[in-house]
């Protein structure tokens, strides 16, 4: 047995590891039933998921019999810097929500995300976040009524 897509497989572990967290930590709360869900139902349900994904993951970047390549995992800087971009965008979210309010906050936070991508020019990105936020806006005020400020006034 041996390991024919090392980037497969770290990517399960990765899954792995996440999902099990997920599922251990949703388990200090309430479950509920399926009819009546608690607070740690979905959770449980979306770690178990992940787990699941990863061990699928898992099963298929190893090979059995003999090795046929030797692979070997090149490191993109481009990759990295997207990985940084989108991180530095998720921790902006949860500073700027109470300040900002949630249409200024998802402007601003996909913006910085769509700079990070490969696929958006710097303009397409403002534009996504515009129509993006506009849509979250509506969705989880509006639509959901969710008690989360829409501006900062």
């Amino acid at each position: 047995m041996h390991i024919k897509d090392a980037r497969e497989g770290l990517s399960s572990l990765v899954c792995l590891a996440a999902g099990a967290a997920i599922v251990v930590m949703s388990l200090g709360y309430e479950l509920g039933t399926a009819l009546n869900m608690g607070p740690g139902y979905f959770p449980l349900i979306l770690g178990g998921i992940l787990v699941l994904v990863g061990l699928i993951m898992g099963a298929g970047a190893v090979g059995f019999g003999a090795p046929t390549q030797k692979t070997h995992i090149a490191v993109d800087l481009r990759a990295l810097w997207a990985l940084t971009v989108v991180t530095l965008a998720i921790v902006a979210f949860a500073a700027l929500l109470e300040p900002l309010g949630l249409a200024l906050t998802c402007f601003l936070v996909l913006t910085l995300a769509g700079i990070g991508s490969r696929l958006l020019r710097p303009l397409e990105a403002i534009a996504t976040a515009f129509v993006l936020s506009a849509v979250c806006v509506v969705l989880f005020v509006y639509l959901l009524d969710l008690q989360i400020s829409a501006w900062p006034w």
